[in-house]
C-alpha cells in the first residue's frame, strides 16, 4: 500500500455521500496534518468518484483511495491507527446501528464517532478508545485532534472490550431478546 511504519494511519471504510460527513472527516485529518506531517489517509469505498475534486492538490500523496473486497478489509484495517466513523446525525439516524463501529472496535481500533447515531453514544460513552464527535460543538474538530494526540489505547483490550458489544453472538443474542419480547 505504500505506508510507512513510523507513518499514523486514519481510516474510514465505507460509502461516501452527504450523510457520511467527508469534509467533517477530512477536516479532522487535514487538521492533523498540519500538527503531524507524517500521517496517511486510507479511504476505502466502493465510490472513490464522489472524492472527484474533493481533495487539495497539495496533500493528495497522504491520501491513499482504494476499493477492495470484503475479505481483505481487515488487513487494511490492521494497518490503520485511527478509525472514522462520523455520519450526519439527523431523526432517522436514532435508529441506526452503525456496523463499521463494531467492525472498528472489533479490531481495536481507537475510533472517533458521531453521537446522536443510534444508540452508539450510549455503548461508548465510557469505552477507552472511542471519542464521540459532537457536532453541535463548535470547536469539535480541534476536540477531536486533542483526543488524537492524546490517545494511547490498548487495542487488545479494546478489542475484548468491543467483542462484550459488538460481536456475532452479542448481536445474535439481542436479535432473540427482542424477538421474545413480542407476544406471538
Amino acid at each position: 500500500v505504500g505506508i510507512k511504519q513510523t507513518e499514523k494511519v486514519f481510516v474510514y471504510c465505507g460509502s461516501l455521500g452527504e450523510q457520511y460527513c467527508w469534509e467533517e472527516m477530512y477536516a479532522i485529518f487535514t487538521q492533523y496534518l498540519n500538527f503531524d506531517s507524517n500521517c496517511r489517509f486510507l479511504v476505502l469505498t466502493g465510490s472513490p468518484s464522489f472524492l472527484n475534486r474533493k481533495i487539495d492538490n497539495c496533500i493528495e500523496n497522504k491520501l491513499i483511495i482504494k476499493t477492495v473486497s470484503a475479505h481483505e478489509i481487515p488487513l487494511y484495517l490492521n494497518i490503520a491507527d485511527i478509525a472514522l466513523a462520523i455520519r450526519k446525525p439527523s431523526y432517522s439516524m436514532q435508529g441506526v446501528a452503525p456496523i463499521k463501529l463494531g467492525e472498528y472496535l472489533l479490531m481495536g481500533l481507537p475510533t472517533i464517532a458521531s453521537k446522536g447515531i443510534g444508540d452508539t453514544e450510549e455503548l461508548l460513552q465510557n469505552l477507552q478508545g472511542c471519542f464521540l464527535y459532537d457536532h453541535n460543538d463548535l470547536n469539535r474538530i480541534d476536540h477531536a485532534i486533542q483526543w488524537i494526540n492524546s490517545e494511547k489505547t490498548d487495542r487488545i483490550k479494546l478489542s475484548q472490550l468491543a467483542k462484550n458489544k459488538f460481536s456475532l453472538e452479542k448481536s445474535a443474542d439481542d436479535y432473540l431478546k427482542a424477538l421474545r419480547s413480542f407476544d406471538v
